[in-house]
């Protein structure tokens, strides 16, 4: 319930802000890169509190990438005829909603060790 009330916020901001979120979005993919790197160096490393931080910050470049993908998607259905804005503005929402989630339960899942 929680990730659909974040997501839901973060997606009507992104459809009704008239500020740009194009130099926003640079920083998240950098963000996301980072995530993606340091979440393998932990597969190795194997630390249950920088699994926490990377939760953390995960759930944060998601809402933030929510926002921006609402923005572009948007931006570009007002232009493109053809249908494949909305399948891949679908698809690319969804999996920022699924990280959302996935990441907030790994913050705030019960752990059984």
């Amino acid at each position: 319930f929680g990730a659909s009330i974040l997501f839901v916020t973060m997606s009507v901001y992104g459809y009704f802000t008239k500020q740009s979120l194009d130099s926003l979005g640079k920083y998240l993919m950098v963000g996301l890169i980072a995530i993606i790197i340091v979440s393998i160096v932990n597969i190795l490393v194997g630390s249950s509190l920088l699994q926490t931080i990377v939760s953390a910050a995960a759930v944060l470049i998601f809402l933030g990438l929510t926002a921006y993908d609402t923005q572009q998607i948007r931006e570009e259905i007002s232009y493109d005829d053809t249908g494949r804005s909305e399948i891949v503005g679908a698809l690319t929402l969804y999996m920022d909603f699924i990280n959302i989630f996935v990441n907030l339960l790994q913050l705030f899942g019960e752990k059984n060790d």
